[in-house]
C-alpha cells in the first residue's frame, strides 16, 4: 500500500491522493489507513515551517510558493470554496462550470466525522506511532482503548442498519439518517454514538488540559485534542436527532476496512458561500453549459 500511495503522488501531478479510485481502497483495506500514515492536512502534523525547510519535493509547496507571484490563479471549486485567510485575496472571479457549485459546496461546507483520522490521533494519543504517549495515566489509556473499538463498533453497527434500511441488493456504501428521525433499527447505532461522543470529549478535554499555555498549536497533544473536541461536537450535532436543517449520512460502509465517515450538511450551502466567497470578491462571472 505504501508503495502504491508514493506512486500515485508522484504521478497524480500536483499530488492528490483523494484521486484514488475508491474501487482500490474496497479491494486493499490497507490503503486507507496507509494514506492517512503518509500524508496529512492538519498543520499541526505537517506546519508550514517545517514545509518549507525540507529538502525533498512537495507539490504543495511549490504551488503555494507560485501564489505570490501570480497574477492568475487557476483553482478547482473545492479551493475556491475553502480558500485559506493566508492566501493572496481573490478580487475577480470565472468560475466554469458553475452548475457544479451546489453539490461542491455541500462538501466544502459540511462538518465530518472520520474513523481513520479518529484512530490515527487515538493511537498517537496512546503512544502507539514510536513517540512517546500523551496519555500517562491509567484512566486516559482506557478511554483511548475504548474509544478505538467503539470506533470499530460503529462501522459494524452501521453496516447492520444499511442492510435493514436498503436491503442486501442496495446501494450499501452510504446511510441517511431519516428525514423524521433514527428509526428503531437505529437504536443500538444510536446509542453507541452518543456514548462515542462522550468518550471523545473526555479525552479531547484531558489532552487539552495538558497542553501548557505558552506552547498553544506547537504542543504534539494540541492536534489530537483539537480534532477529538471537534469530533464530538458533530456527532452530538448529529444524534440523537438532528436539526431539520442538517443533513446527516455515514459514508464509506461498503469498504472491508472497519472505517465510516459521518457528514454533517446544511439543507443549504447559500449563507455559507455568501460568507466566504461572495462577501470577499468584487466581481464573479459564471458559466454552465
Amino acid at each position: 500500500p505504501l508503495a502504491f500511495t508514493c506512486a500515485f503522488a508522484r504521478t497524480a501531478g500536483h499530488g492528490q491522493l483523494d484521486r484514488i479510485p475508491g474501487v482500490l481502497f474496497a479491494m486493499n483495506p490497507e490503503l486507507d489507513k496507509c494514506r492517512r500514515e503518509a500524508s496529512s492536512s492538519d498543520a499541526g502534523e505537517c506546519s508550514r515551517k517545517s514545509c518549507e525547510m525540507t529538502q525533498s519535493p512537495c507539490a504543495f509547496r511549490e504551488a503555494r510558493q507560485r501564489l505570490d507571484s501570480a497574477e492568475i490563479l487557476v483553482v478547482n471549486h473545492d479551493l475556491l470554496l475553502r480558500w485559506p485567510p493566508d492566501y493572496p485575496p481573490l478580487h475577480h472571479l470565472i468560475v466554469d462550470e458553475a452548475h457544479e457549485l451546489p453539490e461542491r459546496a455541500d462538501g466544502a461546507y459540511a462538518a465530518s466525522v472520520e474513523a481513520l483520522e479518529l484512530v490515527h490521533r487515538i493511537e498517537t494519543a496512546l503512544g502507539r506511532k514510536g513517540d512517546a504517549p500523551l496519555l500517562k495515566d491509567e484512566r486516559g489509556k482506557r478511554l483511548g482503548e475504548q474509544a478505538l473499538e467503539m470506533i470499530a463498533s460503529v462501522a459494524a453497527e452501521a453496516r447492520a442498519v444499511v442492510t435493514v434500511e436498503v436491503g442486501a441488493s442496495g446501494y450499501r456504501d452510504e446511510l441517511p439518517v431519516p428525514l423524521d428521525g433514527p428509526r428503531a433499527s437505529w437504536k443500538s447505532l444510536v446509542e453507541l454514538v452518543v456514548e462515542l461522543a462522550r468518550v471523545l470529549e473526555e479525552l479531547g478535554s484531558r489532552l487539552a488540559d495538558s497542553v501548557p499555555e505558552d506552547d498553544g498549536e506547537d504542543h504534539p497533544a494540541a492536534g489530537p485534542a483539537t480534532v477529538l473536541l471537534e469530533a464530538k461536537a458533530v456527532l452530538s450535532e448529529a444524534f440523537p436527532v438532528p436539526s431539520v436543517d442538517r443533513v446527516v449520512r455515514f459514508r464509506g460502509l461498503a469498504r472491508q476496512s472497519a472505517t465510516w465517515r459521518l457528514t454533517v450538511t446544511p439543507v443549504s450551502p447559500a449563507a455559507n458561500f455568501q460568507d466566504e466567497v461572495l462577501d470577499k470578491v468584487t466581481t464573479l462571472f459564471a458559466t454552465s453549459a
